[in-house]
Protein backbone atom coordinates (compact mmCIF):
# COMPACT_ATOMS: atom_id res chain seq x y z
CA UNK A 1 0.00 0.00 0.00
CA UNK A 2 2.60 2.36 0.98
CA UNK A 3 4.40 1.94 -2.17
CA UNK A 4 1.69 2.47 -4.24
CA UNK A 5 -0.27 5.60 -2.21
CA UNK A 6 2.87 6.86 -0.36
CA UNK A 7 3.11 6.92 3.53
CA UNK A 8 2.17 10.95 3.22
CA UNK A 9 -0.99 9.90 1.11
CA UNK A 10 -1.60 6.86 3.21
CA UNK A 11 -1.61 8.88 6.48
CA UNK A 12 -3.95 11.47 5.08
CA UNK A 13 -6.42 9.11 4.97
CA UNK A 14 -5.76 8.02 7.84
CA UNK A 15 -6.69 11.48 9.50
CA UNK A 16 -9.90 12.25 6.86
CA UNK A 17 -10.90 8.90 7.70
CA UNK A 18 -10.53 7.19 4.76
CA UNK A 19 -9.75 3.12 4.83
CA UNK A 20 -7.89 0.79 1.64
CA UNK A 21 -9.81 -2.15 1.10
CA UNK A 22 -8.10 -4.54 -1.89
CA UNK A 23 -5.96 -1.78 -2.99
CA UNK A 24 -9.14 0.35 -3.54
CA UNK A 25 -9.64 3.79 -1.52
CA UNK A 26 -13.10 3.46 0.01
CA UNK A 27 -14.87 5.74 2.74
CA UNK A 28 -15.02 3.71 5.72
CA UNK A 29 -18.84 4.51 7.16
CA UNK A 30 -18.67 3.47 10.86
CA UNK A 31 -15.83 6.05 11.39
CA UNK A 32 -17.11 8.68 9.27
CA UNK A 33 -20.74 8.52 10.06
CA UNK A 34 -21.87 7.93 13.87
CA UNK A 35 -24.92 7.49 12.94
CA UNK A 36 -23.74 4.07 11.39
CA UNK A 37 -21.74 2.86 14.29
CA UNK A 38 -22.30 0.08 16.58
CA UNK A 39 -23.16 2.05 19.31
CA UNK A 40 -26.33 2.74 17.49
CA UNK A 41 -27.13 -1.32 16.64
CA UNK A 42 -28.03 -2.92 19.25
CA UNK A 43 -31.71 -3.80 20.94
CA UNK A 44 -32.73 -0.64 23.13
CA UNK A 45 -35.25 -3.20 24.50
CA UNK A 46 -34.55 -2.68 28.62
CA UNK A 47 -34.36 -5.77 29.89
CA UNK A 48 -36.32 -6.49 32.51
CA UNK A 49 -33.72 -7.39 35.30
CA UNK A 50 -34.67 -8.92 38.45
CA UNK A 51 -33.54 -6.35 41.40
CA UNK A 52 -30.70 -8.63 42.46
CA UNK A 53 -29.40 -8.57 38.63
CA UNK A 54 -29.99 -4.58 38.95
CA UNK A 55 -27.81 -4.45 41.69
CA UNK A 56 -25.12 -6.78 40.75
CA UNK A 57 -25.01 -5.03 37.55
CA UNK A 58 -24.66 -1.59 39.25
CA UNK A 59 -21.97 -2.98 41.83
CA UNK A 60 -19.62 -4.07 38.63
CA UNK A 61 -20.51 -0.86 36.71
CA UNK A 62 -19.88 1.47 39.49
CA UNK A 63 -16.56 -0.53 41.13
CA UNK A 64 -13.12 -0.26 40.87
CA UNK A 65 -12.23 -4.28 40.80
CA UNK A 66 -10.87 -5.81 37.41
CA UNK A 67 -12.28 -9.04 38.34
CA UNK A 68 -15.85 -10.35 39.20
CA UNK A 69 -17.30 -13.68 39.91
CA UNK A 70 -20.93 -14.75 38.73
CA UNK A 71 -22.36 -17.88 40.28
CA UNK A 72 -25.64 -19.05 39.93
CA UNK A 73 -27.14 -22.32 38.61
CA UNK A 74 -28.61 -22.39 35.18
CA UNK A 75 -31.41 -20.23 34.16
CA UNK A 76 -30.62 -17.63 37.09
CA UNK A 77 -30.11 -14.59 35.15
CA UNK A 78 -26.89 -14.22 34.78
CA UNK A 79 -26.65 -13.76 30.68
CA UNK A 80 -29.20 -11.05 31.18
CA UNK A 81 -26.77 -9.24 33.40
CA UNK A 82 -23.86 -10.09 30.77
CA UNK A 83 -25.80 -8.21 27.92
CA UNK A 84 -26.64 -5.32 29.93
CA UNK A 85 -23.29 -5.08 30.63
CA UNK A 86 -21.90 -5.14 27.12
CA UNK A 87 -24.35 -2.44 26.33
CA UNK A 88 -23.07 -0.51 28.61
CA UNK A 89 -19.93 -0.94 27.00
CA UNK A 90 -21.35 -0.23 23.65
CA UNK A 91 -22.74 3.38 24.53
CA UNK A 92 -19.37 3.90 26.06
CA UNK A 93 -17.88 3.65 22.17
CA UNK A 94 -16.17 0.40 23.63
CA UNK A 95 -16.02 -3.33 22.95
CA UNK A 96 -16.69 -6.62 24.80
CA UNK A 97 -15.73 -10.21 23.97
CA UNK A 98 -17.90 -13.21 25.65
CA UNK A 99 -16.73 -16.23 25.16
CA UNK A 100 -18.27 -19.62 25.98
CA UNK A 101 -17.09 -23.40 25.97
CA UNK A 102 -17.23 -24.98 21.85
CA UNK A 103 -20.32 -27.39 23.60
CA UNK A 104 -22.18 -23.90 25.19
CA UNK A 105 -21.81 -22.19 21.68
CA UNK A 106 -25.45 -23.09 20.56
CA UNK A 107 -28.06 -21.78 17.66
CA UNK A 108 -30.41 -20.81 20.72
CA UNK A 109 -26.95 -18.66 22.22
CA UNK A 110 -26.13 -17.19 18.68
CA UNK A 111 -30.04 -16.38 18.33
CA UNK A 112 -29.76 -14.41 21.41
CA UNK A 113 -26.76 -12.16 20.87
CA UNK A 114 -28.23 -11.50 16.87
CA UNK A 115 -31.22 -10.49 18.75
CA UNK A 116 -29.51 -8.01 20.58
CA UNK A 117 -26.68 -6.90 18.74
CA UNK A 118 -26.60 -6.66 14.85
CA UNK A 119 -23.09 -6.49 14.66
CA UNK A 120 -22.38 -9.26 16.16
CA UNK A 121 -18.79 -10.92 15.40
CA UNK A 122 -19.51 -15.32 16.17
CA UNK A 123 -15.64 -17.30 16.05
CA UNK A 124 -15.91 -20.77 16.25
CA UNK A 125 -13.66 -24.00 15.13
CA UNK A 126 -16.17 -24.31 12.28
CA UNK A 127 -15.52 -21.28 10.42
CA UNK A 128 -13.80 -21.39 6.82
CA UNK A 129 -10.65 -19.40 7.07
CA UNK A 130 -12.16 -17.12 4.60
CA UNK A 131 -15.23 -16.57 7.02
CA UNK A 132 -12.62 -16.55 10.32
CA UNK A 133 -10.71 -13.84 8.30
CA UNK A 134 -13.93 -11.85 7.31
CA UNK A 135 -14.85 -11.92 11.00
CA UNK A 136 -11.52 -10.56 12.35
CA UNK A 137 -11.23 -7.83 9.39
CA UNK A 138 -14.70 -6.45 10.57
CA UNK A 139 -13.62 -6.83 14.12
CA UNK A 140 -10.41 -4.91 13.48
CA UNK A 141 -11.92 -2.25 11.63
CA UNK A 142 -14.16 -1.75 14.58
CA UNK A 143 -17.27 -2.10 12.13
CA UNK A 144 -18.11 -5.05 15.17
CA UNK A 145 -17.54 -4.81 18.51
CA UNK A 146 -19.36 -7.11 19.98
CA UNK A 147 -17.37 -10.92 20.28
CA UNK A 148 -19.09 -14.26 20.70
CA UNK A 149 -16.97 -16.91 20.96
CA UNK A 150 -14.80 -20.07 22.06
CA UNK A 151 -11.39 -19.30 23.97
CA UNK A 152 -9.91 -18.38 20.91
CA UNK A 153 -11.83 -15.56 20.36
CA UNK A 154 -9.85 -13.88 23.73
CA UNK A 155 -7.32 -12.47 21.11
CA UNK A 156 -10.03 -10.78 18.79
CA UNK A 157 -8.67 -7.27 17.94
CA UNK A 158 -11.80 -5.41 19.50
CA UNK A 159 -11.15 -1.59 19.79
CA UNK A 160 -11.53 0.08 23.25
CA UNK A 161 -12.58 -3.28 25.11
CA UNK A 162 -14.51 -2.82 28.23
CA UNK A 163 -15.61 -6.68 29.34
CA UNK A 164 -13.67 -10.06 28.82
CA UNK A 165 -16.92 -11.88 30.05
CA UNK A 166 -16.63 -16.07 30.84
CA UNK A 167 -19.32 -17.43 30.54
CA UNK A 168 -19.49 -21.24 32.10
CA UNK A 169 -16.09 -21.81 33.24
CA UNK A 170 -16.26 -24.99 34.62
CA UNK A 171 -13.04 -27.19 36.30
CA UNK A 172 -11.50 -29.46 34.61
Amino acid sequence: MVNKFGKELLNKFIKIQVVLENNTIKENKYLKNRENSIKYKYSSKKSHLTKEQEEVKNKILRGNKKYYLLKGITGSGKTEVYIELVKDALERDGGAIFLVPEISLTPQMVDRFQREFEELAILHSNLTPKERATEWKSIYLGEKRVVLGVRSAIFAPVKNLKYIIIDEEHET
